[in-house]
């Protein structure tokens, strides 16, 4: 076999005579060593070009930062994201680029993950874009910590969710639409029961406008007699007028309100209306409602909600004997639960 060697030769005199002297080193292992230097140079040459490669063409904006959150990288994602030129925001704080008011929200967020050192953190930020506009951006951010490195580095992901935002709201919209319609269908199947509660105090304005009238002729008629006409007409009035207000206050288009608001609250604001229907249909209705029944939500869902179940009931018990037909309504206070119930004697479910 053959292999390669280091030959060193030195010349010398021992005892008046001329000698050289020659070393051999075995050059086989080194060589080995070195080859596979060369490869792992390579492979990592290679895998470190296909990491830049798959940084570059990812399709999350992937940002890295100094520990002070000056950007020292951003792939083609951020720039097609914001509008910005790779030169436009390397070596610039990175805050400048989140909308002021979440501008503290981020900067404390990259405080708290040098402090630890490790974990990440996730949250949805407006990122400033070139023209001016705002894209949502829901950021997913990391700490790294290089050896060599005195200060941390800093990774921000980045995932443009402004389509997946309007999409959102188009649903939100979309159920706000659908409510609103069903509010008119459940107002269109009470309507006999309106008209015939709205006829008997119209009637009943009509009459007692007559009766003043024909009052008002005579001279013998006392002024409190009078008056008191005038008090009944108005009385039913209002009685007309807040029908009226409750049926336009449940049919018309509004958009989602949350508040705080109580559940018995919006028994005793539907009540009346409730009544009226259940009068129509010869139905008893009682509530059992207790004190302290706050929630945080839209008071006008509520009541669509209970319109939905008192609906209910009443499809439930309208055919049953006379003695049957009865509905309760009820609310449970136990902070911070609240409990709505709408009982029916009905037939059940077989």
């Amino acid at each position: 076999t053959t292999f390669r060697a280091d030959l060193s030769i030195s010349e010398a005199r021992v005892e008046g005579r001329r000698v050289f002297t020659a070393i051999f080193r075995d050059l086989t292992a080194r060589d080995a060593l070195q080859a596979q230097v060369e490869t792992l140079g390579a492979d990592l040459a290679h895998s470190n070009q296909e990491l830049q490669t798959i940084l570059r063409y990812a399709p999350i904006g992937i940002v890295t930062m100094s520990g002070r959150g000056r950007i020292i990288t951003v792939n083609r994602a951020v720039s097609g994201m914001t509008g910005y030129d790779t030169a436009d925001l390397v070596g610039r704080n990175a805050l400048r680029f989140v909308h002021t008011d979440e501008q503290r929200q981020m900067g404390a967020s990259f405080e708290r993950l040098i402090g630890d050192g490790h974990g990440y953190s996730s949250s949805i930020h407006r990122i400033r874009c070139f023209d001016g506009s705002y894209a949502n951006a829901r950021t997913y951010n990391a700490v790294l910590a290089v050896d060599d490195v005195a200060q941390p580095i800093l990774i921000c992901m980045l995932q443009d969710i402004s389509a997946e935002l309007a999409r959102d709201e188009e649903l939100k919209l979309q159920r706000e639409r659908l409510a609103h319609m069903a509010r008119l269908t459940q107002m269109g199947e009470m309507a006999a029961g309106l008209a015939h509660e709205l006829n008997q105090p119209l009637a009943a304005i009509a009459n007692f406008a007559a009766a003043g009238e024909r009052l008002s002729r005579q001279p013998t008629t006392e002024t409190e007699t009078l008056v008191d006409v005038f008090a009944r007409i108005r009385s039913q009035a209002e009685r007309a007028g807040q029908i009226v207000r409750n049926t336009r206050q449940l049919t018309r288009g509004r958009e989602t309100q949350k508040r705080s608001c109580e559940v018995t609250a919006s028994v005793d604001e539907l009540l009346p209306l409730l009544k009226v229907d259940s009068r129509y249909s010869q139905i008893s209705v009682t509530t059992e409602c207790a004190d302290d029944t706050w929630v945080y939500a839209d008071a006008v869902q509520i009541e669509q909600v209970i319109l939905n179940f008192f609906r209910n009931a009443v499809d439930a018990v309208r055919e049953l004997a006379e003695e049957r037909r009865q509905i309760v309504i009820r609310t449970l206070s136990d902070l911070p639960a609240v409990t709505l119930e709408v009982e029916d004697r009905g037939p059940g479910v077989s």
